[in-house]
């Protein structure tokens, strides 16, 4: 079974099923998987955004006024259903996430330290590390390593409606943290740090 909270997210059934006509594959939302159960579950679109899981949409204002008071507990009903999604699997189920963007649902589940797996696939282009420093201008994306004719740097995770970067550590590339008046590379075998400075923020 292949969920997903939008219908748009549905994947082309008909090559996968010529590609694997041994696997009897179904695609259904979230909402529609209530109640079904299948041996392997495949969750689509862990990703921040607005249609992402949980949703970042924003609600229109007058809209707001009609719905329910909002529950305290963050995106309640939408981690209700993310429950039911976990539990239509009867052996197994998959979170498909880009870890530059993972949801907030699946950064907890790693964070907090849920018996999950996560390295059981391995191959080109495989992100075993959740981009985890928060982007200090928007504060709603991650800071992601990319590559320039420069060299290394990070970029936030929502370019390119956020352009802001940061610069790598010029010793091993890995991101850098602030802490206090300077930056120490996150790599614990690399002993790089760099005074910041108090009027522009720069090195």
């Amino acid at each position: 079974m292949i969920l997903a909270w939008f219908n748009f997210k549905k994947p082309e059934l008909r090559s996968l099923k010529q590609q694997f006509p041994h696997l009897k594959l179904q695609f259904m939302t979230v909402h529609g998987s209530k109640g079904k159960e299948a041996d392997y579950v495949v969750v689509l679109g862990l990703e921040k955004g607005k249609h992402g899981l949980p949703s970042e949409k924003a609600t229109h204002p007058l809209l707001e006024l009609l719905l329910p008071k909002a529950e305290e507990f963050a995106h309640a009903e939408e981690r209700r259903l993310f429950y039911v999604a976990l539990t239509r699997a009867r052996h197994h189920v998959y979170l498909i996430s880009d870890a530059d963007k993972a949801s907030d649902f699946a950064r907890e589940l790693v964070d907090q330290g849920y018996e999950i797996n996560v390295d059981e696939f391995t191959g080109e282009g495989f992100q075993d590390k959740i981009a985890d420093i928060l982007c200090s201008e928007c504060e709603t994306g991650y800071m992601v390593a990319r590559d320039s004719k420069h060299g290394s740097f990070f970029g936030c995770s929502q370019y390119p409606l956020c352009t802001h970067t940061e610069t790598a550590c010029q010793w091993c590339g890995s991101g850098m943290r602030e802490k206090g008046r300077y930056r120490v590379c996150e790599n614990k075998r690399c002993d790089y740090v760099e005074p910041v400075c108090p009027a522009c923020g720069g090195k």
